[in-house]
């Protein structure tokens, strides 16, 4: 309904500035880009998305050039290769988490103006191989069934996204990981290389796609060391 709040301290009809720096503005125009309805009036949902595709079309540049600053900005903050292989990772936030394919998703998205899949239209511009995008699909849901599995082994309370080490036996248990009495490493072991090996899969993959992006623009954009 018209002025039902979707965002804390958000409210229908508020301009999606996607020419903003501002961190809290920015993140609701990444929302906006995945944004899909479920239920509701279906006028103003495409009014509102009608507005938000005039404003992300004609800010597309800005967008884009924001959006690569924040992922200096957040990888300068993490610490990126000393945060690369934490013994407690963030399977979201963390510096080759989920977050990682998101941001890599929004870039695309922002730069091709588009709300349809950004992987085609890097492949169909010859900046990304079909063979890249397979494989970073597998990754992908490895950590996302890491990812919800963990959500499984807490409490309904819980909000952690982070796989303590009280976490990761159970955690290897419910994804059928035993320990190998041949090579002497635990489930938990086999658990770790696997998840850090879709990790660094996954980041390299984000990295090379918004550094192809970032290439492409006038004058090119810094991207992380």
């Amino acid at each position: 309904l018209p002025g039902q709040t979707t965002w804390p301290d958000f409210e229908l009809g508020t301009p999606i500035k996607v020419e903003s720096m501002d961190e809290e503005k920015l993140m609701v125009a990444t929302e906006m880009l995945d944004a899909r309805l479920i239920t509701g009036n279906k006028r103003t949902a495409q009014r509102w998305e009608k507005k938000f595709k005039r404003r992300r079309e004609r800010f597309s540049k800005k967008f884009t050039q924001n959006l690569l600053l924040y992922w200096n900005e957040r990888y300068k903050k993490a610490g990126f290769i000393e945060s690369f292989y934490e013994r407690e990772p963030n399977l979201k936030e963390g510096v080759a988490g989920l977050r990682a394919m998101h941001f890599a998703r929004w870039v695309a998205q922002a730069y091709f103006k588009t709300k349809d899949d950004p992987f085609r239209h890097l492949i169909l511009n010859a900046l990304l191989a079909t063979e890249e995008a397979s494989k970073v699909q597998e990754v992908y849901r490895f950590l996302l069934i890491m990812r919800n599995e963990l959500g499984a082994a807490l409490d309904s309370k819980s909000t952690a996204k982070s796989l303590t080490f009280n976490l990761q036996a159970k955690l290897a248990a419910r994804m059928n990981y035993r320990d190998d009495p041949k090579t002497g490493s635990s489930a938990v072991e086999q658990m770790l290389q696997d998840y850090y090996r879709a990790a660094r899969t996954l980041f390299r993959f984000s990295y090379k796609v918004i550094r192809r992006i970032a290439s492409q623009l006038d004058p090119p954009r810094d991207t992380p060391v």
